[in-house]
Formats: C-alpha cells, structure tokens, sequence
C-alpha cells in the first residue's frame, strides 16, 4: 500500500513540476510575442503558446483526476 501511494505522489510531483514548466514556457513566449515584429515571427510564437496551452490543460485533467483518485 505505501509502494502505491508513493507511486502516486511521485507521479503528482513530477505532474506538478511539468505544469509548472509549461506555465513558465508560456509566460516567456507571450513576452516574447511581445516584443517581435513580423507576421510569420508573430505565428510561430502563437503556434507554440497554442501547443504549450494544450499541453497544459491535459496536465491539469490529468492532475485534477489523479488528485481524486489520490484521496479515495
């Protein structure tokens, strides 16, 4: 039982630790987006803050479904 539930929070941990890259990432791409000029710079940048944005919000289903699980 303690092998399962450390599993768990190590999986949570490292969860957590990816969600917190991704905010990170997307915080310096929209600075970034920011301070570019051209229409192709400014694309790119959005298609990656689009990506990053996705990957986010299926971490924190992810999470959110682990955390419930976690307190069962």
């Amino acid at each position: 039982m303690n092998d399962q539930l450390n599993d768990k929070i190590a999986r949570l941990l490292e969860i957590d630790d990816r969600i917190a890259k991704l905010r990170n990432d997307i915080l310096d791409l929209t600075n970034r987006a920011a301070s570019v000029s051209g229409q192709a710079s400014e694309d790119s940048i959005a298609g990656l803050i689009e990506n990053s944005e996705t990957q986010l919000t299926a971490l924190l289903a992810m999470r959110e479904t682990m955390g419930d699980a976690a307190q069962d």
